[in-house]
């Protein structure tokens, strides 16, 4: 069977297919899925940083310096209009980031929908196996002539003569030699099996 793996969020660039290969709509609503995931971090990043105790000391570095430039001036003392405004910053910064989280959510519900609605039309059919099949016969078709050729040559050369498409298995799949496997003990597997088996175990058989 093919090997596969689940890895993290589906939805991020990494673990899905590339927007060329999944239809029209669906592309466009991960593109924008993908602009509303920046947004929220960007949100975020900027509610971290009006939370930071920081900000409350320079606000307040801001409103005394204020207050003691009218006091020597014999003005009024202002408002604290730093601290004010800081506070009404981080409220709309709580509300920036929790916005852009519920459009994120609300882009998710419909690729989801979308995603449901495309897979019916790209399951695969029996005419692309068909295709495939018909691929690989060629191939091995191709591979074996490509043999029997250069076996024809090493006779006219003075070598053996041995027509046969086949090879040891540690020469097909070299990892084999990091479980003790050798051209000694290996087994010989001929290229059309080799072909035929990986499209079967490719294609879900098996």
């Amino acid at each position: 069977m093919r090997y596969t793996t689940r890895g993290g969020d589906p939805l991020t660039p990494a673990f899905r297919p590339p927007l060329e290969a999944l239809p029209g709509q669906l592309a466009k609503l991960l593109t924008e899925y993908d602009t509303a995931i920046q947004r929220v971090r960007d949100a975020e990043r900027e509610r971290e940083r009006l939370a930071q105790r920081e900000r409350d000391e320079e606000a307040r570095q801001a409103d005394a310096t204020a207050a003691a430039a009218a006091a020597r001036a014999g003005k009024k003392i202002p408002p604290a209009t730093a601290a004010a405004k800081l506070a009404a910053d981080r409220d709309d910064a709580e509300r920036n980031a929790d916005a852009h989280r519920a459009a994120v959510k609300a882009i998710r519900n419909e690729i989801d929908e979308a995603r449901d609605a495309a897979a019916d039309d790209a399951e695969p059919t029996a005419a692309d196996r068909a295709r495939i099949d018909e691929a690989a016969a060629a191939f091995a078709d191709a591979l074996e002539q490509a043999v029997a050729d250069r076996a024809a040559y090493d006779w006219m050369t003075g070598s053996g003569y041995t027509a046969a498409a086949r090879t040891w298995a540690v020469d097909v799949v070299p990892v084999l030699s990091n479980y003790g496997v050798s051209r000694d003990n290996g087994s010989i597997v001929g290229a059309r099996a080799v072909v035929t088996n990986l499209v079967a175990a490719l294609l879900g058989e098996g």
